[in-house]
């Protein structure tokens, strides 16, 4: 029975250690969804918009098994929000008819995480990370009746803060060469500027799918 045991457990290791998954892989992610807000004042001022971003990972297995795992990525990052045009018409001379906040930039994500084996080439992922981001353009669109007004949120005449560093929450499917799942960010770092008090993180939720290359 010993011996058995013993040839059954070696069969097994060998079997993951020839997992695709357990050779260092890079993986392009591509994300679509919305973004959203955590506000500490009971009169929102922000309303979440369109969200996407392009991920380039390189997942590092850390065990034999291949279950954990190191995932470091560099992402672009595309959001978008508005003001509250309710609470604009409380404070403003002048009441837009559209406004829109457009926001690009980069980011690097370390994330450490778990995954499942299904079977050989097919597994469940499940990981959390945090990611330094560095926004380079946030413009303001304001369209009023009759004209359009456009300028930068960054810088000594803008409201919003270049800098954020956001958890990331990931969990999704490898299927093959495959991957399908979701991903989420949470900022860490108020968004404005000199609020007074006043803070805002900008939070995301994306639907990801993606390839990994170099998996055989």
């Amino acid at each position: 029975m010993a011996i058995a045991l013993g040839v059954a457990m070696g069969v097994l290791a060998q079997t993951r250690s020839l997992n695709p998954e357990n050779a260092p892989y890079w993986g392009l992610r591509a994300g679509v969804g919305g973004t959203a807000f955590i506000e500490n004042s009971d009169e929102k001022l922000f309303q979440g918009k369109f969200s996407t971003d392009l991920r380039v990972i390189r997942n590092y297995t850390t065990a034999d098994n291949g279950h954990w795992y190191i995932e470091p990525a560099i992402s672009l990052y595309y959001n978008t929000w508005s003001w509250d045009v309710g609470v604009l018409a409380e404070t403003a001379s002048y009441i837009p008819l559209s406004n829109s906040f457009r926001n690009f930039g980069v980011g690097a994500q370390v994330s450490f995480g778990f995954r499942a084996f299904i079977k050989e080439r097919q597994s469940f992922h499940v990981s959390m990370g945090l990611e330094p981001r560095v926004g380079l353009v946030c413009n303001c669109h304001v369209k009023y009746s009759g004209a359009s007004v456009s300028g930068s949120e960054y810088g000594s005449d803008g409201i919003c803060n270049r800098f954020d560093l956001a958890t990331v929450f990931d969990i999704g499917f490898n299927i093959d060469n495959f991957y399908v799942g979701m991903h989420a960010t949470g900022g860490m770092l108020n968004l404005i500027k000199d609020g007074g008090g006043y803070t805002v993180n900008l939070d995301t939720v994306l639907f990801s799918i993606g390839y990994n290359f170099s998996v055989k």
